[in-house]
């Protein structure tokens, strides 16, 4: 079960209802390949492909150890199979702000370990495939992080060289 809340200076409060002034944070990764492709995943529930993502939950120390958490639960990804490229970003919603790390994929996407009650499917896209997608079926931070990255990354420098096309994101 995943309790929602937010982090404080003083450590995670739990909050089952944000308001304007303590909002909920979560953390995951946008996942890419060497060769340049992002990785994303289907959610079970709204059939929307996103990033491997979740909300912090009080046993977590910081943002980056809910990220891992989510990676493990969500894909069985432990920290040996993926390196972190870029240090981390906010994308935010009205209630919800998720701290985001570029990460590149040791490990084959073949031998994911899906948990099947959150992630649906998943699917390796290059970022000219992803701008082609409907809107309607990405998630809000998918959506989010498409607008930005389009204004920073160009196609080619992300297909080069991943973390360094995104590591000033």
């Amino acid at each position: 079960m995943s309790v929602n809340g937010y982090w404080t200076s003083d450590g995670f409060v739990q909050d089952e209802e944000p308001t304007e002034d303590n909002h909920r944070q979560g953390a995951g990764w946008v996942f890419a390949t060497e060769s340049g492709h992002i990785l994303l995943v289907k959610d079970a529930t709204s059939g929307k492909f996103g990033f491997c993502k979740g909300h912090a939950e009080p046993t977590d120390a910081t943002l980056l150890d809910t990220a891992r958490r989510e990676a493990k639960e969500e894909l069985g990804l432990t920290a040996d199979d993926y390196t972190i490229a870029s240090d981390p970003f906010t994308l935010r919603s009205w209630h919800y702000e998720v701290e985001f790390r570029y990460a590149v994929l040791k490990k084959p996407v073949e031998e994911l370990t899906l948990q099947n009650e959150e992630i649906a499917d998943t699917i390796l896209v290059s970022l000219q495939e992803m701008r082609k997608m409907p809107p309607a079926s990405l998630n809000r931070f998918a959506r989010q992080w498409l607008r930005l990255v389009s204004f920073v990354v160009s196609p080619r420098a992300l297909a080069a060289s991943p973390s360094e096309a995104t590591s000033f994101v």
